[in-house]
């Protein structure tokens, strides 16, 4: 199966949730990267998010189904929305969806999902239920954040009980709630940068996508400010989103700041073998094969693998950026740096 989503966490979130699972998951983080996916390979059903940058879940869908040879051309999609509406379902059958599943996606419902448009030969219901696992593993507290719940500050901003029936589990939440810090800044300069630029089609989508990962680590004040801006931005209501902005962006600080303990200690490697060049040109051959065809886990797989050496001093500085860039993923830098 694929999944088109432009905020990581949610890809993160349904592979944790079909990690139980047999399942093969591509992920791509545009349309455009959607649609070279698809041309190329043929999946029995896509996942799509719908309101995204540049080329939306509509468009993507449109220009899927248009594609010349294309192998998805019948393929079931079903659109990822954080817009639970009346008459939603209808809405997305007109533009070509089959169905449609709301953010944030959970378990059960993405399991019925599957059950009724992966073909039937490929569906063998076991009799465990996964998200009784799950349940199981949350009571664990395995890799559970324990300064979360003893955090005044972060107390007052998450709900810890919203986030782990999210995400899943303990362990997936403390995971997602890691990228949650590290993407903060980068999307609270694009929210800045769209409303400075009075881009407000760019805005309304950036808060959008705030509102769903908001909701999704359960800062919920945060989710239903953006759901506001949303709407503001939906309205062109200018005097609204100029007013509570600023507040949005401070609100959005905080939270981040609060995960704080969650900031990764620079690993130190002194004492590791010295990786030779003859190794790292072979990986990182291996890494340009995988962003062209956006294989996520692989690459990560290869960067871990590599965190066992030492890079050279003299190469270290490249391979900083291809590690930040792999783990964003940013496609196009990724690429980029690659080719240097």
């Amino acid at each position: 199966m694929l999944v088109v989503d432009d905020t990581k966490m949610n890809i993160t979130v349904i592979r944790g949730l079909l990690k139980a699972t047999k399942v093969q998951l591509d992920d791509a983080g545009s349309g455009m990267e959607a649609l070279e996916l698809t041309a190329k390979k043929k999946y029995d059903v896509i996942f799509l998010d719908h309101r995204m940058p540049n080329m939306d879940g509509v468009e993507t869908l449109a220009a899927m189904r248009a594609q010349t040879g294309g192998k998805n051309l019948e393929t079931p999609v079903i659109s990822l929305t954080a817009n639970a509406i009346s008459g939603a379902r209808e809405w997305y059958l007109e533009q070509g969806f089959n169905d449609y599943l709301t953010k944030p996606v959970q378990g059960e419902q993405l399991e019925a999902m599957l059950v009724k448009y992966l073909p039937p030969g490929l569906v063998t219901l076991a009799g465990a239920d996964v998200s009784q696992d799950d349940g199981a593993e949350a009571e664990s507290g395995k890799g559970f954040p324990a300064w979360l719940l003893s955090s005044e500050e972060a107390g007052k901003l998450f709900d810890v009980n919203v986030g782990v029936q999210n995400c899943g589990s303990e362990e997936d939440y403390c995971g997602v709630l890691r990228m949650f810090r590290e993407s903060a800044a980068g999307n609270a300069d694009e929210i800045r940068g769209y409303f400075e630029a009075k881009d407000w089609k760019n805005y309304t989508t950036k808060v959008h996508a705030l509102k769903s990962s908001a909701r999704l680590v359960g800062v919920l004040e945060l989710s239903e400010w953006a759901k506001q801006l949303e709407a503001a931005g939906d309205s062109l209501d200018i005097e609204k989103i100029e007013k509570e902005t600023p507040g949005l962006l401070d609100l959005y600080q905080s939270c981040s700041e609060a995960l704080s303990p969650l900031a990764e200690p620079e690993a130190d490697d002194e004492g590791l073998p010295e990786i030779d060049d003859a190794t790292l040109r072979e990986a990182y051959e291996a890494i340009r094969e995988m962003a062209a065809s956006f294989d996520y886990d692989s690459i990560q797989f290869v960067l871990t693998e590599l965190a066992n050496g030492r890079v050279p001093k003299d190469k270290a500085e490249r391979h900083a950026r291809i590690t930040e860039a792999a783990k964003k993923p940013d496609w196009d830098t990724l690429k980029a740096i690659l080719e240097e």
